[in-house]
């Protein structure tokens, strides 16, 4: 506790330092590779990990639809290199002039990283954008130790190699009063089982130890490891009409396919013989989604939405799983009101369900004090259609027969108030009811008939949660610094206990900028203790008598940009400074203290 309040007060310092600060120029260089505005001078006006609240604009947006989950990140990003100069894009006026932008760093443990963006001079109506990315951990991390029903880090080490690559193409073209694109990205990645720890497992009367070549690179890299290859595409066309009166339309046509090759090493009986079965999974997924409607006098909209999902089950060819949305709803805005009403028609079909759903979708925004106060409340419910791909990204371990199903949420209530003073603090904080049926946790599984102890398979349960959170955005001249908040209480409809799911949660950060040169950070996460289930059996179902707490800890990370001219910069890292054991997958450690260095241009 110590810590984390000599941390929150390192943060203050940070907000207390803009009072008597110089302005500085910003700019903004966007991944999402939309590159319509010229650069400024600098590399170093940055704004990664902002906290700052959308607020619903009383002038003409009707978005309604506010977004609560500020910490459910995948694990897949968790640990990947982001230098301060992360590559953040805004629209705005066409780019006169070819540009070519580059991050290359390297963090120790060995963890080398690469971005490259290139956008070369088209005609004003029409944009191009190439990227490439690479990520890779090449380096020792700790294992895991089970001391009683605590997982600790471990003296000894292992090997945990892992590598992501993307490449992509960006193209659009804009017209009058509306604008086309597309986007086709590709990615080869693979990542290793490494999350062995150091206790002895006991599995039908034979008794399976870590093996000595499992801490190699090559075994792990070769034999004990997942490659998968994905391919993705998505075709717009959207209405950009900024009169009165129109007819408004959004298209948007997705494709994904993923290949996932898993190799990986299982024991069989007592003599420990080994063998290393091949598998391989392939899914389709598509995407079809269309909102329309006619646009009066900029304070009524009539819209619906009309989306179809599919994908095939694994082992299946067919789309033999899908999810059929329709939405009509009304959207007035004007003065201090904005509210949303509508129904939600959906059929949904997979192996475990084949229903028809009907929610009410209500939601509504009040100005209570004029730029400066809002209330906010809505009532909902939701399909979540999930696919073998997404739960890749969730968690990169999981077995090649892992049960993919969706997750209804029939009631999501929330509330809440949102502001800001003299445009320079902005706050937000909020409390809501969610009701699941089949949420989703994951879990080792250690049934040897499909899979070693360390990858995970997946439970659904119906449970009730309730949320609270709260963030501050503080902003001046030269220092941004921010601190969320989130406290989840969650109860499953069967009695038995939740796991996967930490009771608190936060991150803060803070950023100074000294006259465009100098860049100092601190980014913060805290998450609270909470129990997973070390053995998983499926004969043994979920025996709670297994459960193991896992610490509570806080990472802390420090960077350090110096731009030497407005076209190089160099940066400095110090990752897990507190050398924690931050768990968020049951012997899946990440690297402790750490760091590294890089360089960031642009032409």
């Amino acid at each position: 506790m110590r810590t984390i309040i000599n941390i929150y007060t390192v943060i203050g310092v940070l907000a207390l330092l803009s009072i008597s600060q110089p302005a500085s120029a910003q700019q903004k260089i966007d991944p999402t590779l939309e590159v319509r505005r010229d650069f400024d001078a600098y590399l170093l006006e940055i704004q990664k990990g902002r906290i700052k609240p959308e607020y619903p604009d009383s002038l003409g947006n009707f978005n309604l639809n506010f977004d609560y989950s500020i910490f459910d990140k995948p694990i897949a990003n968790l640990y990947e290199f982001s230098p301060l100069p992360s590559a953040q894009i805004e629209r705005g006026a066409k780019s006169r002039y070819p540009i070519l932008y580059g991050n290359f760093g390297v963090n120790i443990p060995l963890n080398p990283h690469v971005d490259i963006y290139f956008q070369p001079t088209l005609p004003s109506n029409f944009t191009l954008t190439l990227y490439g990315k690479h990520d890779s951990f090449w380096g020792d991390l700790n294992r895991i130790k089970l001391e009683g029903a605590e997982a600790l880090k471990s003296e000894r080490l292992t090997k945990a190699p892992y590598s992501k690559n993307n490449l992509g193409i960006n193209a659009g073209h804009s017209f009058e009063k509306g604008e086309i694109g597309l986007n086709l990205e590709y990615d080869r990645n693979f990542f290793s089982f490494y999350g062995f720890n150091d206790s002895i497992y006991q599995i039908n009367n034979v008794f399976i130890a870590p093996d000595a070549r499992w801490g190699t690179t090559s075994y792990l890299k070769d034999t004990l490891s997942h490659s998968f290859d994905r391919l993705g595409a998505n075709l717009y066309l959207r209405s950009t009409n900024k009169k009165s009166n129109y007819f408004y339309y959004d298209f948007n046509l997705k494709y994904n396919y993923i290949n996932d090759n898993v190799k990986y090493l299982e024991m069989l009986d007592a003599d420990q013989n080994y063998y290393n079965p091949f598998y391989s999974n392939e899914e389709n997924y598509v995407d079809a989604k269309a909102t329309l409607g006619p646009v009066f006098a900029k304070h009524h909209r009539f819209l619906i939405d009309l989306e179809y999902q599919a994908a095939n089950s694994i082992n299946s060819q067919k789309l033999d799983r899908y999810n059929v949305d329709v939405y009509p709803r009304y959207l007035f805005n004007k003065n201090k009101w904005i509210f949303e009403v509508g129904l939600k028609l959906g059929k949904y079909v997979d192996k475990s369900e084949d229903a028809f759903s009907v929610y009410f979708r209500g939601a509504l925004s009040y100005e209570l004090s004029r730029e400066k106060l809002w209330f906010y409340a809505s009532v909902d419910g939701n399909n979540q259609f999930r696919t073998y791909s997404q739960m890749m990204d969730l968690n990169p371990w999981i077995t090649p027969s892992i049960s993919v199903r969706n997750t209804r949420e029939p009631l999501i209530v929330r509330a809440g108030f949102k502001g800001e003073v003299r445009e320079r603090l902005s706050y937000n904080v909020w409390a809501g009811y969610n009701e699941y049926k089949g949420y989703m946790t994951m879990f080792h599984f250690t049934d040897n008939m499909y899979g070693p102890v360390n990858t995970f398979i997946a439970s659904y349960k119906d449970m009730n949660k309730i949320s609270a959170g709260g963030e501050v955005f503080w902003k001046s001249d030269a220092v941004e610094s921010g601190i969320s908040m989130i406290y989840s209480k969650c109860d499953n409809k069967d009695g038995s206990t939740v796991f996967n799911i930490p009771e608190f949660e936060t991150r803060a950060f803070g950023r100074y900028n000294w006259r465009e040169r100098i860049i100092a950070g601190i980014t913060i996460h805290y998450r609270s203790s909470g129990k997973t289930l070390a053995y998983y059996d499926r004969n043994d179902a979920m025996n709670e008598e297994s459960s193991v707490t896992i610490p509570a800890f806080a990472v802390v990370n420090l960077d350090l940009t110096y731009a030497y001219n407005r076209n190089l910069s160099f940066y400095l890292k110090v990752n897990n400074l507190l050398n924690t054991n931050d768990l968020y997958y049951l012997n899946y450690g990440n690297p402790g203290v750490g760091g590294g260095l890089g360089v960031v241009f642009k032409f």
